[in-house]
């Protein structure tokens, strides 16, 4: 199993027309529901990632969703979906699978990300449909958030949530759900360009990882099935991953 170096490396980017169509794909799978968009969405553009990978790393994922304790730990995910959308896109639940409530959670995450007005001006003509059919049929709900997102002060501290988004995206595709906690904490750290220096960072950033973990209830495999993860990459499995893995190429 491998994966881009976690001491030197980020995720590379997705062209826009590659993402246009993954997000098509998983507005097709979802059935209306957003939580379910962002889980398809993320599997998705980590699939895309594997692929380029190679086909050990393709392999390896593969295997990786026979595993007894994935169906557990996506489900994990999804519910993790459903409270970030709660909790960084001020979406309820009874609004997060309404017919609109995709194009909602688009708008809102787009707000919720940018940085600046250019990219708030960005969303606002992407969206720009979307946004006249709120206003055609009522949608106060909808504006009352709205307003909220373009507003700098209140948009500021929900940009804290690019970590729990990252977490959620990378925690199946990236494997992070079968490594212990410290190796998962670091490479999700490494990935998003922010490789603690000293132990002390490394500490901060794993009670970070730790404190995101718990409060999102995501599921890791027990007991870990990665030891470690080499200079270049790879995925070093412990013993039992080993043994793990090999029956399951043994019965296919």
């Amino acid at each position: 199993m491998s994966q881009p170096d976690p001491a030197s490396q980020s995720w590379p980017a997705i062209d826009e027309q590659t993402l246009r169509l993954i997000d098509e794909e998983a507005r097709k799978r979802c059935t209306g529901d957003a939580a379910m968009w962002f889980h398809h969405r993320a599997l998705l553009e980590g699939e895309f990632r594997i692929r380029n990978q190679g086909k050990k790393a393709w392999t390896g994922w593969v295997l990786a969703r026979t595993l007894p304790q994935f169906k557990i730990a996506e489900a994990s995910v999804i519910e993790g979906w459903r409270k970030f959308l709660e909790n960084a896109l001020l979406l309820p639940r009874e609004q997060q699978a309404d017919i609109h409530a995709i194009n909602r959670a688009i708008i809102f995450d787009g707000c919720r990300r940018a940085r600046n007005e250019q990219q708030l001006a960005g969303i606002l003509q992407a969206r720009a449909p979307s946004i006249c059919e709120f206003a055609a049929t009522g949608q106060v709900p909808f504006f009352r958030t709205f307003g909220r997102l373009l507003n700098p002060s209140s948009r500021s501290p929900l940009q804290a949530y690019d970590y729990v988004h990252a977490m959620l995206s990378h925690w199946l595709t990236s494997h992070l759900w079968l490594m212990p906690e410290r190796t998962a904490s670091d490479c999700l750290a490494g990935w998003r360009g922010q490789k603690p220096k000293t132990t002390r960072e490394g500490d901060k950033v794993l009670w970070h990882f730790k404190k995101t973990k718990h409060g999102y209830k995501l599921k890791s495999h027990r007991p870990s099935l990665v030891g470690h993860i080499e200079s270049d990459g790879m995925f070093i499995l412990t013993p039992q991953g080993r043994s793990l893995f090999r029956s399951l190429i043994r019965s296919k």
